[in-house]
């Protein structure tokens, strides 16, 4: 066998070694908000209860091994899953971290409305860029990615401790893809920050 051969078979056996854990952490954040995908494992736009209750104990063994001290930073499987059909869409996620959120804080961030500190910057003028949504920076938003950088931000803003409002009224992505192709273009995002803008005037 030549060395070549050995090196492949080598890799091979020890891929097969690997964990299934820690093949799938590479998507999982140690902390803050789990990206839809990285729990979304079979790809099938809906959270399962088995793929929802996976992504939360591969982060616990993430946090042990890397010395942190475990806390569960989003509730169980029923809180998102508001109509029980046994799966969480991506608009159900988003909803639900807008709702613990609220809960915790008392307000939320309406991410792509007025999100800002002190009086007179609540109308628009400290709204997200297209490029803060554009997580995989490839030009459009599809859904997941519009509500995993909503999230993103929404826990970004409220630690810094930001006054927020209306979070519950957030627009869905539907409301932003206007003409129903399941992506957001920057013209379409431009669009509707600027409406936000002209009505909070």
């Amino acid at each position: 066998m030549n060395l070549f051969k050995h090196k492949r078979l080598l890799s091979v056996a020890l891929l097969a070694l690997l964990s299934p854990w820690m093949i799938q952490a590479a998507d999982i954040p140690l902390t803050g908000p789990m990206p839809f995908k990285a729990i979304d494992k079979n790809r099938d736009k809906v959270i399962s209860p088995g793929e929802y209750v996976s992504a939360y104990n591969i982060r616990k063994k993430m946090q042990q091994k890397a010395g942190l001290n475990h806390t569960m930073n989003e509730p169980g499987f029923l809180f998102f899953d508001v109509n029980g059909d046994n799966k969480i869409s991506a608009q159900e996620l988003n909803d639900g971290r807008i709702k613990m959120r609220q809960q915790k804080f008392g307000t939320g961030p309406a991410l792509g409305q007025g999100m800002s500190r002190g009086s007179g910057m609540g109308r628009g003028r400290n709204m997200p860029d297209f490029s803060d949504f554009d997580l995989n920076k490839d030009g459009v938003l599809r859904k997941e990615e519009f509500y995993d950088a909503r999230a993103k931000r929404m826990y970004m803003r409220a630690d810094e401790g930001f006054p927020m409002k209306n979070a519950a009224n957030a627009p869905s992505f539907e409301k932003v893809d206007t003409n129903r192709d399941g992506k957001v273009t920057p013209k379409e995002f431009a669009a509707h920050q600027a409406s936000h803008r002209r009505n909070r005037q």
